[in-house]
């Protein structure tokens, strides 16, 4: 899978090839932005993967264009911290229904039930921690991995892109 960065931040990806034909394309000078097989991303292109695309990209005339991983890599921090969110929120709205059934089954069925739950929350939690970290460790290795091309960022800003401060 390949995404193609375009100045305005826009993102678009196709499923159809990988990093082969990326290398295959920059070897001969070919413009994988002009073909029609790119489809919308549904999110933007934020200074992460402006970052990475500039270190492992090729220019297209339309923007740069590079392997997927490369942007699952750097992205995987905020979506994670957005699952994160999302899983608490859900969590927080079943709460009273949690409680008490939690008050039931402490009472009625299996004492210490309920420190039970803490103590287990608690270890996701801090997994959830230690998993965020690790993710966030490994987005920093992606780009600090690499130099910036420097014929890549002139191409971008030629294009009219900003580049990321820092780069």
């Amino acid at each position: 899978m390949l995404y193609l960065v375009m100045p305005n931040r826009r993102m678009k990806w196709t499923a159809n090839v990988g990093q082969n034909v990326l290398d295959l394309a920059g070897t001969n000078g070919k413009d994988l932005g002009l073909l029609d097989w790119w489809e919308d991303a549904d999110s933007s292109a934020d200074d992460k993967v402006v970052r990475v695309a500039l270190r492992y990209g090729i220019a297209s005339s339309v923007g740069v264009i590079l392997d997927a991983g490369h942007v699952v890599q750097v992205r995987r921090p905020s979506e994670m911290r957005e699952l994160f969110r999302e899983s608490e929120a859900v969590r927080t709205k079943a709460s009273p229904q949690m409680e008490a059934v939690d008050q039931f089954i402490e009472e009625n069925m299996s004492p210490g039930w309920i420190q039970a739950g803490v103590e287990l929350n608690e270890r996701v939690a801090e997994s959830m921690k230690q998993s965020l970290a690790e993710a966030m460790a490994d987005a920093d290795a992606e780009i600090s991995a690499r130099e910036p091309i420097d014929a890549l960022v002139a191409h971008w800003v030629s294009l009219g892109g900003a580049v990321p401060d820092p780069l």
